[in-house]
């Protein structure tokens, strides 16, 4: 089956100053601020856009999909404790991944605000796949299939040493049918096999202090191997 988005643009992982002359100052894109530079006192101040190149626009052509950085981390930790419905981690979790795992982490922004995101890694013992840990949409997008854009956009993501990953991993609790159907759907998307397996016996987790249900089992789903990888 072909995959009915358009194709991806490349992630560009190199960071490009974009001004029309060398004596004016970049703009940030409409809607977006500039961040503050980071870069030497004699080089140019790099706005927004320019630090993150490589947008991915799709249908809506509002969406951009783009790599994750630490500067997201308190959107991405704002986003999962908007939704109610997700493990909220520590904000720390958020900015770590984002700054150390950029390679395995994309964002969805429209309008300068972070409506979703992904954030994965890399097994030090699997460099051929990626590990999904958490998926996080607003709840303004539900419906509209931005989980998988963002999932096709992290598998067209070349990894640290430049090639895309060949599986992709998430563990899954029984009762969360929306992210099984997100990855049965990947694999199907992708023409890949999938395999199910229990990873992290319910036992395995400690009791709750509220003196709640015990926690469920997370059964390891593992798509592959993928045919756009390379």
């Amino acid at each position: 089956m072909t995959n009915s988005l358009p194709p991806p643009n490349k992630i560009c992982d190199e960071v490009m100053t974009i001004s029309r002359t060398p004596t004016v100052a970049p703009r940030a894109p409409e809607g977006l601020s500039a961040r503050p530079a980071r870069t030497p006192l004699d080089e140019e101040p790099l706005t927004r856009g320019a630090v993150l190149p490589g947008f991915q626009v799709f249908a809506d052509e509002e969406t951009l999909i783009r790599r994750a950085t630490g500067e997201d981390g308190a959107a991405m930790f704002d986003l999962v404790r908007d939704t109610g419905s997700l493990d909220v981690n520590s904000p720390y979790a958020y900015l770590m991944m984002g700054h150390w795992f950029a390679d395995s982490s994309v964002v969805a922004e429209r309008d300068g605000d972070i409506v979703g995101f992904i954030v994965g890694f890399v097994p030090p013992r699997q460099p051929d796949t990626v590990f999904v840990w958490q998926v996080g949409v607003a709840p303004s997008e539900k419906g509209r299939g931005l989980g998988k854009k963002m999932i096709d956009a992290l598998l067209d993501l070349p990894g640290p040493q430049g090639r895309r990953p060949r599986y992709l991993e998430a563990t899954v609790t029984p009762s969360n049918t929306a992210s099984e159907m997100l990855f049965r759907g990947t694999a199907k998307r992708h023409e890949a096999s999938i395999r199910i397996s229990e990873l992290f016996p319910g036992d395995w987790f400690p009791v709750s202090q509220g003196g709640g249900d015990a926690h469920e089992p997370e059964r390891l789903f593992r798509i592959g191997p993928l045919a756009s990888a390379s």
